[in-house]
């Protein structure tokens, strides 16, 4: 058996140029540009910088997501990132903070209102993205992020300061300074109670203080911010360098991790924004922060205030009915944060309005406030009965929260959790297990239906079942702690000889025995699968323990192909694959030419692209070559 794996793994390292082949499937995308600012509407460009995110909520329930791109001059790029592009890639989130590469065209900017001489400004333009990648580190030297602002885990202390700034010509004052002082408070349900207890005393907002003695005046009206007048038609770069200028003599801001902007006015005609990683150079510090903007309606609730923060802890939204939906997931405070908060009903504080609910096992685990021990992953073949505990409960016996991956849709899992009337979960529609979905960077409940209906809360005696993937989960039995529960995960057994063949025109065709011919899915559908597929058959086999060849982590983005363990050989050397789908370029340091820098003059670099058909049957004679001296048996 060990001479079969040594030759298996010996012919594994042609899988990496495959793969590499299989991405040229995305179709022709222009080599890399200079990274200097096109200058006009439809060229294509690329550039490098430092990735983030603003999620914006609507008061009426609408929701949009702004990404940016900050050079390492500090010039701010407004990006258009495509659900596809982003579900492509296994969710924009991952990049924040991060240095990147992106390429695409410009396109105007919905909301610009400057001169006809202005047109070509950063402002009227946002770069439709075609593609990403991380930057190579030495090349790039975009802003660094904080380490408290990047969305990998949170620990500590984060003191965040409030600045209450109002319009040069609205001189109303909604709320006074001891009001927002208050709303930092230890006790329920002040935002530092709220975060110790979400994070079972992971993390704190300790130290947040309201920055001067009252509200700060800027230096324009609303017409200046807003010269559109219409929704999300706020600049909202230049209202935060405005707030923060007017407060800067009062504040260190290098003290603190977060900025809360409170403004006496309703920010883009009902928007509240929140985000994670805004780069700002401020008090002699060039760094990130998190930064959210709130209106009066966001600070008249705390959940609100509360739903903002978690964006700037890097959570994203869930949601209930569909993917396309935001705010109704009564099971989250990043979804329906105001969930239950009806006169009456006992959650609506008479000073802060309405009182959050705690957040999903999903999000919790993006905070990193799940101890490891207290995640159960699951893999195909696995059958096992454990107590899933209250997700609010801080002390716990069980397990807080079980994943499942969902070997059929790489970038895809399932969460499950226990919720009671706990803490702030007193809010709850009922008592049950949850089941969410997880692709990219959103969560949606299963079944999708209303998050107050019964058939979202699984309880004694009923099963969830995924046939097509093999997955059960049964609810036993309720605990003192929460519930207990069967699960078992049986792997779908399909040939690893998947049918694949390639037609003159350079397109993959893919069917199964069995299976109409005729129904085959698209090129890149047939392609993950059969990789996927492929790569899951391998993992159960190891390399022999005299194996000279190292491991390595191999990630194929440019298909929706999970990252496996794969073997290192010579040959990956000589090939890179961008997200783009592209194939070079030719040399391990990513260039031999003179010159080349791909973060400034990458026209200097050596590329190397070829044909769909020829990429794949590139592909698979290296990857036939490989398999000659295979066993017939494997």
């Amino acid at each position: 058996m060990n001479a079969v794996k040594k030759l298996l793994f010996s012919c594994l390292g042609f899988l990496v140029v495959l793969s590499l082949s299989f991405a040229s499937f995305l179709g022709p995308i222009p080599l890399p540009l200079s990274p200097a600012y096109a200058q006009d509407i439809g060229e294509a460009a690329a550039l490098t910088g430092t990735f983030s995110m603003i999620w914006g909520d609507d008061i009426n329930g609408k929701s949009t997501t702004i990404y940016t791109l900050t050079s390492a001059k500090g010039q701010q790029t407004r990006l258009e990132v495509s659900d596809g592009l982003s579900r492509q890639l296994g969710g924009m989130r991952q990049y924040i903070g991060k240095q990147v590469m992106v390429r695409g065209s410009w396109i105007p900017s919905p909301n610009f209102a400057g001169s006809p001489a202005s047109a070509k400004s950063q402002a009227a333009r946002i770069l439709r993205v075609e593609a990403v990648k991380l930057a190579i580190p030495s090349q790039s030297k975009a802003p660094a992020a904080k380490q408290s602002s990047t969305p990998k885990g949170v620990s500590g202390s984060h003191p965040w300061v409030t600045l209450m700034c109002k319009l040069s010509d609205k001189p109303e004052e909604p709320k006074d300074k001891a009001y927002f002082e208050e709303m930092y408070s230890d006790s329920k349900p002040g935002l530092n109670h709220y975060w110790k207890d979400v994070s079972f005393d992971t993390f704190d907002v300790s130290g947040s203080a309201v920055a001067g003695t009252g509200w700060y005046t800027l230096p324009h009206d609303d017409a200046y911010y807003n010269p559109t007048a219409t929704e999300k038609g706020t600049d909202l770069a230049k209202l935060r360098d405005d707030c923060i200028a007017v407060a800067d003599a009062d504040v260190d801001f290098s003290s603190y991790d977060g900025i809360n902007m409170m403004f006496n006015f309703d920010v883009d005609r009902g928007w509240a924004w929140g985000s994670p990683a805004v780069f700002l150079t401020l008090d002699g510090v060039t760094t990130s922060w998190s930064v959210t903007w709130e209106p009066p309606w966001g600070y008249a609730d705390i959940s609100v205030i509360a739903h903002e923060m978690g964006h700037g802890f890097g959570l994203p939204h869930s949601t209930a009915i569909d993917w396309s939906w935001t705010y109704d997931n009564a099971w989250d405070v990043m979804s329906q944060d105001r969930y239950n908060c009806s006169s009456g009903s006992g959650y609506l504080d008479p000073t802060y309005g309405c009182v959050p609910q705690n957040t999903i096992s999903h999000s919790k685990k993006l905070l990193d406030v799940i101890p490891a021990s207290k995640i159960l992953t699951l893999i195909p073949g696995t059958s096992v009965t454990v107590d899933l505990d209250d997700l609010a409960a801080p002390t716990s016996t069980g397990y807080h929260m079980v994943r499942i991956p969902i070997s059929t849709s790489p970038f895809s899992f399932y969460t499950v959790e226990a919720r009671r009337h706990t803490g702030y979960d007193a809010k709850l529609p009922g008592e049950a297990v949850i089941i969410h979905k997880v692709e990219g960077d959103s969560a949606l409940l299963m079944p999708s239906a209303s998050s107050t209906d019964p058939s979202v809360m699984w309880t004694v005696g009923e099963t969830f079942s995924d046939a097509a993937n093999g997955i059960e989960a049964k609810v036993n039995a309720t605990t003192a702690a929460g519930f207990n529960l069967s699960f078992s995960y049986r792997p779908i057994s399909e040939p690893v000889d998947t049918v694949m063949a390639l037609d003159r025109s350079g397109s993959m065709l893919w069917s199964v025995p069995g299976e109409n011919p005729e129904g085959y899915p698209t090129r890149r559908e047939a392609l993950s699968a059969g990789v996927s597929r492929f790569l899951s058959n391998l993992l159960a086999l190891s390399p022999p323990a005299d194996s000279t060849l190292g491991l390595t982590l191999f990630s194929s983005k440019a298909l929706d192909v999970p990252a496996f363990p794969i073997l290192r050989t010579p040959v990956d050397a000589a090939l890179a694959t961008e997200v783009s789908g592209e194939i070079g370029p030719a040399a391990p340091a990513h260039s031999a030419a003179p010159g080349c820098d791909l973060s400034t003059s990458p026209d200097n670099c050596e590329w190397r692209t070829t044909s769909i058909g020829a990429a794949l049957q590139d592909g698979l004679a290296k990857l036939a070559g490989g398999l000659v001296s295979c066993p017939r048996n494997l």
